[in-house]
């Protein structure tokens, strides 16, 4: 039996409808005719809403996987080249640097997160995915099978098993201990809509592309979707314990008339109290079968919290946590309707406060919720290049989260579907039995060398971004030498695409 007949009979489980694991999903089927494929996404159906910005797709990654999998034309009838224009501009309103699309030169066209979606989905035999099917665990057989266990009761037998299940993988553990690193970076994410009618200042800066507004190691990322609505990142380099600080004042301010609870004579009582609640000094809990406490943040005065007769009394105590990395979690902070005026109020007033009304107007035509996005990354200082052991293996956001600022994370995903089919499928005449974990190391070591480029990438970005000369920087790594015409650019380009546009040449 042949190499690909091999590969061809083998279960293979992709855990994960990202980008990553539809892409490949779509190359097992359609370029090496696998029928044995299963997508499982924890996602109830295909139409709950992606968030988040567009996606602009790279020649040698994401447009790479795309051209290979004969996807191109359908793509280009959905992609959004105008989104490639760039506006740069300091707090005070100030343009630095207008960057138009060039019609007849489309390197990296955008696309909404859900179209993308929507398009690798609709590639896909019927049935790939299974919907509703969160993973919990999985077992490895002696046989060289794992059995994969979901939230639902349903377990499936795979022979082969891919995590791309995104950041946060619970695949991950089972294939090497790499534990994400905080990136001292927090976006809070919002969107406007009407942004023409509500924020017309914004709307022309963004162009149809992508505008940033940077000053004082921070600053707005705006950029325009497909469905008109601007989505909008503030991002603050702040690190983690100034951030808890800030959300517990917040907290605190709203919840000081809630420090008496009282509960007694229950069966079951778990009390979750956070954010220096210094006066929550009477909470009896008698006659309890189970009490868990879960007492997080400076609780130095809750002196009288009594126990009584339990059979079971976990108490977590996490005092002076300063190296808490779910700050999000832990703080009790409501970013999704509850303290929406609180949040604005404080980013004005604390963020912003010297900034131009231009961007205070952006913030309060916010649409809610506010969600936030602390960013974290696998380390790159130095990479760790693991190998898995067995017949599982990584792909996308699961194999090397990086940070957003270049726009290679779900590039990078894209490309990893196209390196693991050719590792797969390689033909090598050395080889006299197939080998899976063989081929699976060959891969991991082709993405590590291809993702570190990457991540150095993201991670100088995002420096740049955050840097208090961080206007002009950007502007020397868009257009390096030509930096010196930037105040051409736009009559240049204008010029080029009424060209173009009289011609028929453009899109």
């Amino acid at each position: 039996m042949s190499i690909n007949e091999k590969i061809k009979d083998l279960n293979i489980l992709i855990i994960g409808a990202g980008p990553a694991g539809l892409s490949l999903a779509r190359l097992l089927q359609q370029e090496k005719g696998c029928k044995n494929v299963i997508v499982a996404e924890r996602d109830v159906d295909r139409n709950i809403r992606i968030g988040g910005s567009s996606l602009d797709l790279h020649d040698g990654t994401g447009l790479r996987f795309i051209k290979r999998a004969n996807l191109y034309e359908k793509f280009k009838n959905i992609c959004r080249p105008e989104g490639e224009s760039i506006t740069i501009a300091d707090k005070n309103g100030k343009v630095i640097l207008r960057k138009p699309h060039l019609k007849i030169n489309s390197k990296k066209p955008e696309i909404d997160r859900g179209d993308l979606r929507n398009l690798l989905i609709d590639s896909l035999l019927p049935d790939t995915i299974l919907w509703d099917h969160h993973f919990i665990s999985l077992e490895e057989q002696s046989d060289g099978t794992t059995i994969v266990n979901f939230k639902n009761g349903t377990s499936i037998k795979a022979d082969l098993v891919i995590g791309s299940d995104g950041a946060n993988s619970k695949i991950r553990p089972y294939v090497n201990n790499i534990s994400l690193k905080y990136s001292g970076i927090t976006l809070i994410e919002f969107e406007i809509e009407n942004p023409k009618q509500v924020c017309p200042e914004i709307y022309d800066l963004v162009d149809n592309g992508l505008f940033y507004a940077l000053s004082d190691e921070k600053g707005f990322i705006v950029q325009l979707k497909g469905d008109g609505n601007l989505i909008v990142y503030l991002s603050c380099k702040r690190d983690e314990i100034k951030i808890i600080k800030i959300i517990t004042i917040i907290t605190n301010k709203n919840n000081k008339n809630n420090n008496n609870n009282n509960n007694n004579n229950n069966n079951n009582n778990n009390s979750n109290n956070n954010n220096n609640n210094n006066n929550n000094n009477n909470n009896n809990n008698n006659n309890n079968n189970n009490n868990n406490n879960n007492n997080n943040n400076n609780n130095n005065n809750n002196n009288n919290n009594n126990n009584n007769n339990n059979n079971n009394n976990n108490n977590n105590n996490n005092n002076n946590n300063n190296n808490n990395k779910n700050w999000i979690k832990e703080s009790g902070f409501d970013f999704k309707n509850k303290q929406f005026k609180e949040i604005k109020d404080f980013i004005n007033d604390d963020v912003l406060s010297d900034w131009s009304e231009i961007y205070k107007n952006l913030l309060n035509n916010a649409v809610e919720p506010f969600i936030p996005r602390p960013l974290y990354s696998i380390p790159f200082d130095p990479m760790v290049e693991w190998k898995s052991k067995s017949n599982i293996t990584l792909i996308g956001d699961s194999a090397h989260t990086i940070v957003p600022y270049a726009g290679k994370g779900i590039n990078e995903g894209m490309a990893d579907s196209c390196d693991l089919i050719d590792c797969l499928f390689e033909i090598d005449n050395e080889e006299k039995e197939f080998n899976l974990h063989k081929r699976l190391n060959k891969y991991e070591s082709l993405m590590h060398q291809r993702v570190l480029e990457a991540g150095n990438d993201s991670n100088e970005a995002k420096e740049i971004v955050h840097d208090k000369n961080a206007c002009n920087l950007l502007v020397d790594r868009f257009l390096g030498s030509y930096k010196y015409i930037k105040s051409l650019i736009p009559f240049y380009t204008y010029f080029i695409n009424s060209l173009t546009d009289s011609f028929g040449y453009s899109k």
